[in-house]
């Protein structure tokens, strides 16, 4: 396996330093903006000796140059063809996880059968790997208890604000919950999920009229600038705060009853706009068929991909998997 480490004679005089691995799953975009200011500043810090990239992910890593080159296909479609998914021009967030790794001259580590808890990764952990911090991003495996106990402290970077928002997509329900700011942590990892005390933690405003690539983008550079902070607080050792107030968890089944709507005349024409803006597709039942809706426009009553809204306006897809319905219906699903 592979990690990068300092050369400095002074580093290794330093009897205290520590090996900083960072968890990340690949197909979480923000996560290449983290993983950046992570080895950035692992880098530079100098009680960090060496770091190193796992990949989360249940399917192997894609290869640098293909993540980097769907990354600039799938940016290119937006900023010709959803100019209201369009964000400041970023080299990770575009290329990826695994060309931001190559960068720093880290590739990404494969657990055996992607098993983070296999026994096997467990014994590269504790017997190659040996690191003493993690810094967890945008991953959906569960670090059971041995995995747990391999590393001395585990941190994970959460997209909301805790304990009001645990679970998946906290950005959307922010956002859908018209809350006036949404934020991210970093907390311990502990058995339950997002329940570790918060070691630091921000927020963004929400700001009406933007979308939720937007605010997912505004977030993840305002969690990548406190990195600094953070790793200054893991290597000093600093307790985290518990959580406080009323936790609030979203499963995958909540997400599941906003965005798969099965009887569109059920729902007012606003409510379908809020829950684009806030979870930005929604699987859409029309005509007898559904429909990855991601935009939507006035329909007329004999519209072939038209409905009426509880409140009787008329609506029809503008984009379909963020494509204008005829390019989605010629290449994509020929079957309309």
């Amino acid at each position: 396996m592979e990690e990068t480490t300092r050369s400095t004679d002074s580093h290794r005089e330093m009897s205290a330093g520590h090996r900083l691995a960072v968890f990340v799953d690949p197909k979480f975009r923000p996560g290449a903006v983290l993983v950046d200011a992570l080895l950035r500043g692992g880098l530079a810090h100098p009680h960090i000796e060496s770091l190193m990239v796992v990949n989360t992910d249940r399917s192997p890593a894609v290869g640098p140059a293909r993540s980097a080159a769907r990354g600039f296909s799938v940016d290119l479609g937006h900023r010709v063809m959803n100019r209201d998914l369009t964000v400041p021009y970023n080299y990770q967030w575009i290329t990826g996880v695994a060309w931001t790794a190559r960068h720093h001259a880290l590739r990404l580590l494969e657990p055996p059968g992607n098993d983070l808890n296999a026994p096997a990764f467990l014994s590269d952990l504790t017997t190659q790997l040996k690191p003493s911090l993690a810094v967890v991003v945008g991953s959906l495996q569960i670090f059971k208890e041995p995995l747990l106990r391999s590393i001395d402290r585990i941190v994970n970077y959460h997209n909301g604000r805790l304990p009001d928002y645990r679970g998946l997509r906290a950005t959307a329900w922010s956002i859908y919950n018209r809350e006036k700011e949404t934020g991210f942590a970093f907390h311990d990892i502990v058995k339950g999920i997002d329940e570790g005390p918060i070691v630091l933690e921000g927020e963004v405003s929400v700001e009406p009229g933007q979308g939720l690539r937007r605010h997912q983008y505004r977030k993840t550079m305002a969690a990548a600038e406190v990195v600094p902070v953070l790793l200054d607080r893991l290597v000093g050792g600093a307790n985290g705060e518990p959580q406080r107030g009323t936790p609030r968890y979203y499963s995958r089944d909540d997400a599941d009853a906003m965005t798969v709507i099965e009887d569109p005349t059920r729902h007012a024409a606003a409510e379908f706009g809020h829950r684009l803006a806030a979870f930005g597709s929604l699987d859409l039942s029309v005509g007898g068929r559904r429909l990855p809706v991601t935009s939507l426009t006035r329909g007329r009553p004999d519209g072939r991909t038209s409905f009426q809204t509880a409140d009787g306006a008329w609506r029809r897809p503008a984009r379909l998997a963020y494509l204008p319905p005829v390019i989605y219906f010629s290449v994509v699903d020929r079957s309309h």
